[in-house]
Order: structure tokens, then C-alpha cells, then sequence
């Protein structure tokens, strides 16, 4: 019997943001059109495994799936005593250490995906670094997240093990998913370093928070973002869509049980919507449909 080897490829690379030198963790599968996939709060790359090896995608996409540092393979730096303080993932070395990700990989008229805080990412990017991808993709992203997550203290508490991060994660999950699938998310969540699912989250709960001025700022961004989400769920409870392709105008929609796909197009000095497609969707879920990658993958095409 013939030895089956996956076809996805690991190693590391060197990057340099806000000063210090991390030895940043990726994989990537597939010819094509790079894109650049980030992971969940708490999660790392690993969420991504099943799309990087779908045959039909890998066909067409170069997908690439990083762990940000203090994730998953991507060790803490040796270049600072990052034990002596909490760790707190900030919007700006988010954006800074994509750009930095580009630039090693050469990564050109790429597109950016991202989930739930790598969701909410995708219009920062798209704001803050204007040209960098061709478009992104925000799944299950929002304008802003403000709620009180009552659990926060017990993400990093001496008392409490990571098997609570696993159990927080299956809470929020659709129980019409594959089971192994669910399990193996979980089992991700609950090997977390210390501090760092509530630390991403300073970044997910607080300091994104585009309520006034995505639509008057993503105006200047010419190319094109998507933002696939699911109601019914718990992490984002404001949930919204930015529906919109290359060269045109969003506008913030409440999101209903569904997924739209609007486009939006200038005509005499007016943004119109010029098609409006809705597909409902009696199976929301978070975390990227890693807990049922056929359908996320179905949805993706």
C-alpha cells in the first residue's frame, strides 16, 4: 500500500515587526492566486487544514495559513522578556505583522481571509493598508463587538484548565456539524498558550470598532471586501454585512438569517444597489466552519 503524504507543506519565517524578530509558523498548499488565511482568538493555523487540502481549491488558490506569534508553532520571541508582562494582541501589530507577511512572501495581489478576530481584521486591513490585497474576506467578522463576555477572567485563571477553552468552543457550535470536526476544533482551543485567548480578544472585544467610520472611510478602498457571517451565534452578537465587490461603495447592513451578496454601483453621483443575492442559511455556526469544512469550502466556490 502506498505511503499518503498531505499535500500541505510547514516552516518558518523570520519577521521583523515593531521591533522584534519573530519566528513566525506557516502552511501552504495549492497554485495560484495567494491567499493569505488568518485564524481565530485563541487558535491557530490549524483551522485551515481542511481547505488547504481540498483538491478543487488547491487547484486554483496558493492557500497560506500562518500562527501568529504566541500561537500555535509560532514560539514567543527571543528578543524580549515577553514573560514579564500580559500578553495583548493590538490592532496595529495585527496589521503590521500581515504587511510584514506579504513582504516575505512575496505575496502580490493576494487575497485576505479571515475568521471571527481575523474576520473583524479584514476591514482594518482594508482601511489601514489600502492596495495590499486585491480583496478580503471577512468570515463571521463585524463592525464591532462591545459585549461583556462574563467568561473573559476564566480564559486565563490558575484554577480553571485549558479543557474550559475546549468546552467554551463546542458551546459554540452547530450540532448539526460532523462530530470529529467539532472535536478537533475543540481539542485546538484547548492547547492555547497562557493568556493569549484573552489577550486576543483586547483586540476583538475593544479596539475594533468600525460603527462610524466604515462607511465614510471604505469608500477610498477601491478593491473588493466580502464579509460572510451567521446569526444565531454567540461570539458576535452584532452581527453585520458589508456587501460589496471592486470599485464600489459599502453600506453596513443589519444581518438577517442568511448570507447576502450585495453589489453596489455609482450612478449620477448616487450609490445604488445594483444586485442583491440572499441565501439562507438554517445552519449558522462560528470559528470558520472548521467544524464542517465541506460546507464552508461548498460556500467559498
Amino acid at each position: 500500500m502506498a505511503t499518503k503524504f498531505s499535500p500541505i507543506t510547514g516552516r518558518y519565517v523570520h519577521l521583523t515587526v515593531q521591533g522584534v524578530e519573530y519566528r513566525v509558523y506557516f502552511e501552504e498548499a495549492g497554485k495560484g492566486t495567494p491567499v493569505l488565511m488568518q485564524h481565530t482568538a485563541g487558535s491557530d493555523g490549524r483551522q485551515w487544514r481542511h481547505i488547504l487540502e481540498d483538491d478543487k481549491l488547491t487547484s486554483e488558490f496558493r492557500f497560506i495559513a500562518h500562527d501568529l506569534p504566541y500561537h500555535g508553532k509560532s514560539l514567543p520571541p527571543l528578543g524580549k522578556p515577553w514573560w514579564r508582562e500580559r500578553y495583548s494582541l493590538s490592532q496595529s501589530f495585527a496589521i503590521e505583522f500581515i504587511e510584514a507577511m506579504t513582504k516575505a512572501l512575496a505575496i502580490e495581489k493576494g487575497i485576505y481571509v479571515g475568521c471571527s478576530m481575523g474576520g473583524h481584521l479584514a476591514p482594518d486591513l482594508a482601511l489601514a493598508k489600502p492596495g495590499l490585497f486585491r480583496a478580503v474576506i471577512a468570515v463571521e467578522g463585524g463592525l464591532a463587538t462591545h459585549d461583556p463576555e462574563p467568561f473573559l477572567e476564566y480564559l486565563s485563571h490558575p484554577r480553571t484548565s485549558n479543557e474550559t477553552k475546549a468546552g467554551l468552543m463546542l458551546g459554540q457550535m452547530s450540532p448539526h456539524s460532523p462530530e470529529q470536526f467539532r472535536r478537533e476544533t475543540a481539542w485546538v482551543y484547548s492547547q492555547g498558550g497562557p493568556q493569549v485567548f484573552r489577550g486576543d480578544l483586547d483586540y476583538y472585544l475593544g479596539e475594533h470598532d468600525l460603527t462610524h467610520t466604515a462607511s465614510g472611510q471604505l469608500r477610498h478602498w477601491n478593491n473588493g471586501v466580502q464579509l460572510l457571517e451567521g446569526d444565531g451565534e454567540t461570539a458576535t452578537m452584532r452581527s453585520f454585512i458589508i456587501g460589496f465587490t471592486c470599485g464600489v461603495y459599502p453600506v453596513p447592513k443589519i444581518f438577517e438569517t442568511g448570507i447576502y451578496y450585495d453589489k453596489f454601483r455609482k450612478v449620477n453621483g448616487k450609490w445604488h444597489i445594483e444586485e442583491r443575492n440572499f441565501r439562507c442559511d438554517p445552519q449558522p455556526e462560528h470559528r470558520g466552519r472548521t467544524w464542517d469544512p465541506q460546507k464552508f469550502a461548498d460556500d467559498i466556490r
